[in-house]
């Protein structure tokens, strides 16, 4: 559902559900995903400080690497 919404660039709805989507997710790589699009939504409505957050709980590929870049490229 997360996806959807980010995919449709409904960044608020992202940004409502996101955290209690990815703590639904049991498998890390659904809830990098999951953190990956909550971190994309909230820089894409300016809110670096909690891009970053959602960007360092990524922890398994294929997000992890473009999310540790991401969290580094916004704390410059």
């Amino acid at each position: 559902m997360v996806q959807a919404y980010f995919l449709k660039k409904d960044y608020d709805k992202v940004i409502e559900i996101g955290e209690a989507a990815a703590a639904l997710q049991t498998d890390p790589a659904d809830q990098s995903a999951v953190y990956f699009n909550l971190g994309s939504s909230y820089n894409a409505k300016e809110n670096k400080a909690k891009a970053i957050e959602a960007f360092k709980k990524v922890t398994a590929e294929p997000y992890a690497t473009p999310a540790k870049e991401a969290a580094a490229a916004l704390a410059q």
